[in-house]
This record gives C-alpha cells, structure tokens and sequence, in this order.
C-alpha cells in the first residue's frame, strides 16, 4: 500500500502547480459538458494566459487526470467531443482533488476572504507524517510521550504500522513494545517525538479490515447491527451524508424511517446518535438502547434540578 502512495506522490510533485491546476480545470470544464478541443483549448486561455493550450500537451493532461485524478476521458467519435467516461472510487485520489480545488480558488481570487468564510477549528497535526512513513517503511522504532486529556502523561515506545485519519484527526497505528500489543496514538497527543535507529519488524496487520466498521477510531466491541429509527426530516439529510459506509434504509414510514448500520457500538457513536436529539431512536441491540435511555435520563435529572 504504501508503495503505490508513495509513487502516487512523486508523480504529483514531479508535475508543476500550473499544469496540476490546468488538470484540474480541464477536469471541472468536462464535467460541466463533453467539449470540442478547440473549447477546452479556448476556455483554459480564458482562464490564465500561463496555461498550455497546445493540444498535445492537453492530450498528455488527458493521460495524467486518468492516472492521478481516476478520471478516464475518451473522445466520442459520433459527437467530436471529448467527455468523462469513468471515475475510478480512490479516497486518496478524491482527497488529493478536494485540496487541489480549495487551493486553485484560493490562488485565483484576490480577497478570498470576503467570499469564502474558513471554519475556525483545531489545526490537523501533520507534523509527524513524512517521518512516521519513513519509518514505517525502514522498520524504525518510535519513541515519545503520549499526553492524556485524562491521566499522566506517559512515555511510548512502539513500532509503528500506519497512519489513519478519523474524525477529522491522524492517528498512529502502532505496536507498543512494552505493552505488546496494537495500539492508536492520537497525533494531536503526542510530544517529544524521535526516530530510533533500532528496528522492530511487527506482524503483519490489516488496518482497512480491522477497522472497516468502526465509527471513528473506536473498535473495542465486536461489530454488530445497530438499528435507528428517525423522523422524516432526516431522510434527505441522511441520504446525502450516511453515518456509516454500512448505512441502509430499511424501511420508509409515513412520519419515520429506519435505518441499519453495522458497526462497533462505541461511545463515538453514541455521541453521534444524541447528536440527533429526539429525532433519533435506537431500536436494537437491546443493550445498546439501554444504555442511550440511561444517558437521556441521567440528563433528564440534570436539567430537571433547575426547573
């Protein structure tokens, strides 16, 4: 895996920022209509006047949005048009193209900031990244502090796995050498981080299967069918932002819906649920509904004390 992402890397940093900016209006422009080359040609110079517009170099972008992007454009004979014929599902493709996006409308527009309002949130912790990937892929060991929000902070040493994204954070995926097992490290926790030169070669760990119903980065249960039934004013909502990759709407009421998610019943997912007030229900496991009506009584009798 990490191979193909690192090849994947290169090839984007080998291309300059105007021909990947070029790529990717050549992808927006295409996906608004199939087009003639003489349109592609005309509306990438009325963009910027730094932009190629010869056609061989807009044939070879054509072979780079496939490769880069997942996007595969074919030329329709019938039409004399060129047009998207398929995009390949690749998250770190996808989420290469969103940063992309973000960063053309940044570049191109002067006061970006009277349009375009930045949600004021918790900076994403990159700064281990490139250095926890070179020792993943030499078999270095780790070593740092892990700081709780909780208890004492503690020393780690561990040999790490993979990096996960959940929840808008990185997690490290790692063996702790002392506690000889898998853990995941929050990277937004950890301090007094160095690269060791001794090497510890863990075994072999499927981190997609492993937490392929998790909701987060929770996985402490085993996985099973979490039925929650809503009120309609949630159906649209829901279907354009599933909870869960697992979500499937099983039944369609006159004022309700029931939806079937097949995850770890963890605390993260709880919090998502009360997220919904009571436009939520959880109507099985059993366990899991007595433990959200204990929550909701628990607040109940807060609130009730000022009443």
């Amino acid at each position: 895996m990490y191979e193909s992402i690192n090849i994947f890397v290169e090839k984007i940093f080998m291309s300059n920022n105007y021909s990947i900016q070029r790529m990717y209006n050549v992808i927006r422009f295409l996906k608004n209509k199939p087009s003639t080359m003489v349109e592609i040609q005309d509306y990438l110079s009325r963009l910027s006047s730094t932009y190629v517009r010869n056609e061989k170099t807009i044939r070879r972008d054509f072979q780079n949005i496939e490769e880069l992007f997942g996007y595969e454009i074919e030329y329709d004979k019938r039409q004399r048009v060129y047009k998207i014929e398929k995009v390949v599902d690749d998250i770190y493709k996808e989420k290469l193209l969103e940063s992309i996006a973000l960063m053309n409308i940044l570049q191109q527009s002067e006061n970006v900031n009277k349009y375009i309002h930045l949600e004021q949130k918790q900076k994403i912790d990159t700064d281990y990244l490139n250095d926890i990937i070179e020792a993943i892929k030499n078999k270095q060991v780790l070593s740092f502090t892990l700081n709780s929000y909780w208890n004492e902070a503690t020393k780690r040493k561990c040999a790490p796995i993979a990096i996960k994204e959940a929840m808008k954070r990185f997690y490290l995926i790692a063996y702790d050498l002392d506690k000889k097992e898998i853990r995941n490290y929050g990277l937004d926790r950890i301090s007094n981080f160095r690269v060791l030169d001794e090497k510890f070669t863990p075994a072999a760990y499927n981190v997609n299967e492993m937490y392929q119903h998790a909701f987060g980065i929770e996985n402490y249960y085993d996985p099973v069918n979490v039925v929650l039934r809503f009120d309609n004013t949630q159906l649209n909502y829901l279907r354009s932002l599933p909870l869960h990759h697992s979500q499937q709407i099983i039944r369609e009421e006159a004022d309700t819906f029931t939806i079937n998610l097949f995850v770890h019943p963890t605390y993260e997912l709880k919090m998502e649920i009360l997220k919904f007030g009571d436009y939520c229900e959880v109507l099985e496991p059993d366990f899991y509904r007595e433990d959200l009506k204990n929550t909701v009584n628990k607040l109940y009798k807060k609130y009730k004390k000022n009443l």
